[in-house]
């Protein structure tokens, strides 16, 4: 199968260096608690509950219907500043720039949902 003992080595240290990188792909178990899954479902409750508030606010803010809103939040884990992304993605829609109010408002609003997010995270193992 194999010819000589530098191909073995060779195939043994590729299928290592594959392992490390599928292992580095995913955080590890200590990252964050394990959650059940009563306290997986009252998270997501939660973070629906904090997306939605945010929405509403943002709707207010702009005069934006709520689905054009909600296509405007980037998705969770970009690398990126969600607020300015939402602001940009809605002016875009509207086809109009925010003043700077209503930027600041968006904002506002951001930091509170993402603070929202965060409170409930940290929550959820006790709950």
């Amino acid at each position: 199968m194999f010819r000589s003992a530098r191909m073995l080595l060779a195939v043994a240290v590729a299928c290592l260096c594959g392992f490390a990188a599928a292992e580095s792909m995913n955080p590890p178990a200590a990252a964050g608690p394990v959650l059940t899954p009563a306290q997986s479902a009252w998270l997501g409750v939660e973070i629906r509950r904090a997306n939605d508030l945010f929405v509403k606010r943002v709707v207010a803010i702009t005069s934006m219907p709520p689905d054009t809103v909600r296509q405007a939040i980037p998705a969770e884990g970009r690398i990126t500043d969600p607020a300015a992304r939402t602001v940009s993605a809605i002016e875009k829609f509207g086809g109009k720039p925010l003043g700077d109010e209503q930027k600041a408002a968006v904002r506002a609003a951001e930091e509170d949902r993402r603070q929202m997010i965060a409170d409930a995270r940290a929550q959820a193992g006790k709950k």
